[in-house]
């Protein structure tokens, strides 16, 4: 009978409750990239990389239109920005291209090439980048 006492319910201690958790209230509203300020910032210097150098974009580069290396989470608004303040032009449109990563072989060696961001940035008409 003794070995069957180790098997009994045993009374539960009571325990402290913890006190109820209350909601948080929700921001009132988003920030966004258009919110930011316009001034020269150097998180706005980094957003562009290195300008790319290709027959391609030489080619574009006739018409007002320069390729950019940017920053893989930079948007729109923020490329726009970004080249205004370092280059003093009107930028009139931007357009971004999303290059995946690439599978690269060397002899039995795999291995990948990395992924970036481009942006294509078309400047009002008539003004130029001198630097580039």
């Amino acid at each position: 009978m003794a070995a069957l006492k180790m098997f009994a319910k045993k009374d539960k201690k009571p325990v402290a409750k913890k006190p109820a958790r209350t909601r948080k209230e929700p921001a009132t509203a988003k920030k966004d990239a258009t919110s930011r300020p316009v001034t020269m910032r150097l998180s706005q210097m980094l957003i562009l990389e290195s300008p790319v150098v290709s027959e391609k974009s030489a080619r574009i580069a006739s018409d007002s239109a320069y390729v950019f290396k940017v920053r893989t989470d930079a948007n729109k608004p923020e490329i726009k920005k970004a080249v205004e303040a370092l280059y003093q032009v009107h930028v009139r449109k931007v357009n971004i291209v999303k290059i995946p990563p690439k599978e690269v072989h060397v002899r039995r060696v795999k291995g990948w090439r990395k992924g970036y961001k481009k942006a294509m940035v078309t400047l009002a008409h008539g003004e130029t980048i001198e630097q580039v």
